[in-house]
C-alpha cells in the first residue's frame, strides 16, 4: 500500500469508528500495577486486544461512509470496501490511533496532562506519567484508620521525567473536586534539586511569577515553621533538614489532611530524625515518595512511606528507548601494602611527639581515604578505566566517573584527569599501529617541502567583488530574478549549472541510479535551456526548478515514503537499476509495498553493521553479506531472480555502503 492517501482514509476510518462506538470507547486504557498477578494482566491484555481487533472490525454505518468519502474518489471507495471485506488486524499505528485518540482520552489528555512550559514548550506526559497519576490520585484520596491520608512510592527509574510528573501531579489535583483544596509541600534533601524542581514547577505554570517562587521557598527552618503552621501558598519547597530547626517552633505543626507532601529522591536521606520530625509536624498528610533506585522487597523507603503506587522500571524504559541499558559491573583494585615501611616512616617522623599525638595521627592517615589517595592506585585504576572503555565501549558513547565528594580533594581529581586523558589515547594509538589511520604529523614536514618545491607562485588576479560582511546572510535589496540584468541573470544559471553538475557527478556516489538518472535529465533540461536562449529569465527558472529537484532527489519512479530516507531509496534504486526485466511490468501496490519494506530492510542490516563493525570494514561488508543473502534469496524465489542477481545487488549495496554510511563524512 504505497499510496499515503489510503493509509490516510485507513486511519480516518478507524477514528469514525472510535468516536462512533460506545462499547469501545475505553479501549487502550487497560494497565496493570506492579501488585497484580500475571495471570490477570494476561487477561487484560488479551481482552484488551479482542476489544480492539472488533473495533477494527466493525462495519461502517452508511452515514459514516458518506462522511469518509466526501470529498475521495470512488476508486479509493472500491479498493476500501474490498479491503474491509476481509478480516483486519491491529497494526501499532491502530493501537495508537484506539489508544489515544478515543473521545474520553484524548479531552482527558488535553485536559490534565498537556502544559506549555515557557522553556520547554508543549508538553505531553508520557504512558508512564498519566498512570502514575492517575493511581496517585486514587491512592491519596483514600485514608488510613486514624483518618490521615494514605501515601506510598512513586519507583520512575532515572530519566522517566519525575519532576515534570511532579508538575502534572500538582495541576490534576487543582482540577479534581475533591483534592482542589490540596497543599503541596516538595521535600528534596539538596539545594541543587530544590532549584530545579522549583524552577520546573514555575516555568510549567504551577507558580504564577517570580513573587510566588520566592514565597514558595521555605528559606530558613522559622519561614517553613510559619509556612506549615498558618501559611496559604498552595506549593512550598523545603530541604529535609529544614525540619530540625522548624520542629523547634510551636507553629510548626499542621492536622489538616489535605497536605501532599512529595518527596523527591525518597531511597537517600529522608529518614532518621529529620523524617520523623517532618511526620510528626504533619500527621495526617499523605506523604509520597519518588525514586529512580530499584528497590528491594522490604525496603526502608517502602517501610517509612508505604507500598509501591506506580512503577516504571529500568526494564521498561530500556524497551521503550527512553534511556540506554544500565550496566554495573564491580572491579576492585588488589593493593599491596608495605606495613613494615611505613611503620618505620611513622617511627622517625613521629620523633619528639607525645603518645596520645601519636594515636591521633595514627587515626587519621589509617582512613581508607587516604589508602584511595595513593597514586599508584589512581595510575592502577586510570589505566583499568581506559582498557575497559577501549574493549568494550563504542567510540561515541560516554562515561562518567563519580568519586567520593568527601574525601577527594581538587588535585586529586584533577589526577584522575590527567591520567585518563594520557591513556585514553590508547584506541588512537591502535588504530595507528594497525594502518587503520594515519598520524598525518609525520609527513606534516615532507608535505610542506614537496609543496615548496614544486608550487610557485604566478600572480594575484583582480577580485570580481567583494561582501560587506555585516550584510551577510540578509536578504540583498532587488533580490528577486525578475529585477536583474540579463547579464547577471545569464550568470546566475551559470552557476547553477555548475552546482548541479557538481551535485551529481560528486555527492550521488551513494545512489548510482540517482546519479545515472539525474545525469540523463541533466542533458535534457540543458538542451531545453540552450533552446531558450533569448529568454534568459525561462532558462534560469527552468534550471532553478532542476536545482531543487536534484537536491531532494525527486524522481518519478521513486515513492514519496523515501523522503528523508536517502540510503534506503539508494537501494530501492538498486532494485530498478539490476531488476529492469521485472520492474518494466507494471508493479501492483503490493508488489511495489515488498520492494519498499525490502529496501528499508536492507538500510537497518546496513546500519547494524556500520555500528557493530565501526573499526574493521572487511567485517563490516562480511556482515552484509551474510544477512543479505538468505534474504534476497527468499525474495528472489518469490520474484523470479536468482543467485547471480541476488550477488549483483549485494555488490551494490556494498558500493553505497562505503560511499555513503560507512563514509565519515557523509554516514
Amino acid at each position: 500500500m504505497a499510496d499515503p492517501r489510503r493509509f490516510l482514509l485507513l486511519n480516518d476510518a478507524l477514528l469514525l469508528r472510535i468516536c462512533g462506538c460506545g462499547r469501545c470507547r475505553h479501549a487502550g486504557s487497560t494497565h496493570a500495577s506492579l501488585e497484580q498477578r500475571p495471570t490477570k494482566i494476561a487477561r487484560q491484555r488479551r481482552s484488551e486486544a479482542w476489544r480492539m481487533e472488533t473495533l477494527k472490525n466493525t462495519p461502517l454505518s452508511g452515514a459514516q461512509k458518506d462522511a469518509l468519502f466526501a470529498e475521495r474518489k470512488p476508486s479509493d471507495q472500491a479498493w476500501f470496501e474490498d479491503w474491509a471485506s476481509r478480516p483486519l488486524h491491529v497494526s501499532d499505528q491502530d493501537r495508537l490511533l484506539i489508544g489515544l485518540l478515543s473521545p474520553q482520552r484524548l479531552l482527558e489528555m488535553t485536559r490534565y496532562f498537556t502544559l506549555v512550559d515557557r522553556k520547554a514548550g508543549k508538553i505531553v506526559a508520557r504512558y508512564q506519567q498519566v498512570f502514575g497519576i492517575k493511581r496517585l490520585l486514587e491512592r491519596i484520596k483514600s485514608r488510613r484508620s486514624d483518618g490521615g491520608r494514605e501515601g506510598g512510592v512513586v519507583w520512575h527509574t532515572t530519566g522517566s521525567g519525575k519532576s515534570f510528573t511532579m508538575v502534572f501531579l500538582s495541576r490534576a489535583l487543582i482540577l479534581d473536586d475533591d483534592l482542589k483544596q490540596c497543599r503541596i509541600l516538595v521535600v528534596t534533601d539538596r539545594k541543587d534539586l530544590e532549584r530545579q524542581l522549583s524552577t520546573t514547577f514555575s516555568t510549567g505554570g504551577e507558580l504564577a511569577d517570580k513573587k510566588d517562587k520566592a514565597d514558595a521557598l521555605a528559606t530558613s527552618g522559622r519561614r517553613l515553621a510559619q509556612q506549615i503552621g498558618h501559611g496559604q501558598e498552595r506549593i512550598i519547597f523545603s530541604l529535609i533538614n529544614k525540619f530540625h530547626t522548624a520542629t523547634g517552633y510551636a507553629e510548626c505543626h499542621n492536622d489538616s489532611t489535605d497536605i501532599i507532601v512529595l518527596v523527591d529522591e525518597g531511597h537517600r536521606s529522608q529518614g532518621g530524625e529529620n523524617h520523623a520530625r517532618m511526620k510528626h509536624a504533619l500527621p495526617n498528610a499523605a506523604f509520597i515518595a519518588f525514586t529512580g533506585t530499584p528497590l528491594l522487597k522490604g525496603s526502608e523507603t517502602t517501610s517509612r512511606f508505604g507500598r509501591i503506587i506506580h512503577s516504571y522500571t529500568m526494564q521498561q524504559a530500556v524497551s521503550d528507548g527512553t534511556v540506554t541499558p544500565l550496566l554495573y559491573e564491580e572491579r576492585k583494585p588488589d593493593l599491596d601494602v608495605n606495613d613494615r615501611a611505613i611503620d618505620a616512616w611513622f617511627e622517625r617522623i613521629t620523633q619528639g611527639l607525645t603518645e596520645e599525638q601519636v594515636t591521633d595521627l595514627k587515626k587519621r592517615f589509617a582512613r581508607a581515604n587516604q589508602v584511595y589517595k595513593a597514586d599508584d592506585r589512581i595510575r592502577l585504576i586510570a589505566m583499568d578505566l581506559a582498557t575497559h572503555f577501549d574493549n568494550n565501549i563504542d567510540k561515541d558513547l560516554k562515561g562518567m566517573l563519580a568519586c567520593d565528594s568527601t574525601g577527594f580533594t581538587e588535585k586529586d581529581r584533577a589526577t584522575y584527569k590527567e591520567t585518563l586523558k594520557q591513556l585514553t589515547s590508547l584506541r588512537q594509538m591502535v588504530l595507528q599501529d594497525t594502518g587503520e589511520t594515519v598520524d598525518f604529523d609525520q609527513y606534516a614536514e615532507q608535505v610542506k617541502k614537496l609543496l615548496d618545491r614544486h608550487v610557485a607562485g604566478v600572480k594575484v588576479h583582480d577580485s570580481q567583488g567583494f561582501y560587506a560582511v555585516g550584510k551577510m546572510g540578509q536578504k540583498p535589496e532587488y533580490n528577486e530574478p525578475e529585477t536583474w540584468s540579463e547579464e547577471k541573470t545569464r550568470n546566475e544559471t551559470d552557476l547553477i549549472r555548475t552546482r548541479v553538475t557538481k551535485m551529481i557527478d560528486h555527492e550521488m556516489q551513494d545512489d548510482p541510479y540517482a546519479k545515472e538518472a539525474f545525469s540523463a535529465l541533466l542533458r535534457k533540461v540543458i538542451a531545453e535551456a540552450e533552446s531558450l536562449f533569448d529568454h534568459p529569465l525561462k532558462q534560469f527558472m527552468l534550471l532553478q526548478e532542476f536545482e531543487e529537484q536534484v537536491a531532494n532527489r525527486k524522481l518519478e519512479n521513486i515513492p514519496t515514503v523515501f523522503d528523508g530516507h536517502r540510503h534506503a531509496q539508494a537501494y530501492y534504486g538498486v532494485f530498478l537499476k539490476t531488476l529492469a526485466a521485472i520492474f518494466n511490468h507494471k508493479q501492483t501496490d503490493d508488489e511495489t509495498q515488498r520492494w519498499i519494506d525490502l529496501a528499508f530492510e536492507i538500510d537497518k542490516i546496513v546500519d547494524k553493521a556500520v555500528r557493530e563493525n565501526s573499526l574493521s570494514r572487511p567485517d563490516m561488508e562480511r556482515s552484509v553479506r551474510k544477512e543479505m543473502l538468505p534474504l534476497l534469496f527468499s525474495t528472489g524465489q518469490k520474484a523470479g531472480f536468482g543467485v547471480d542477481k541476488a550477488q549483483e545487488i549485494i555488490e551494490q549495496v556494498i558500493q553505497i555502503m562505503r560511499a555513503g554510511p560507512a563514509d565519515p563524512l557523509r554516514g
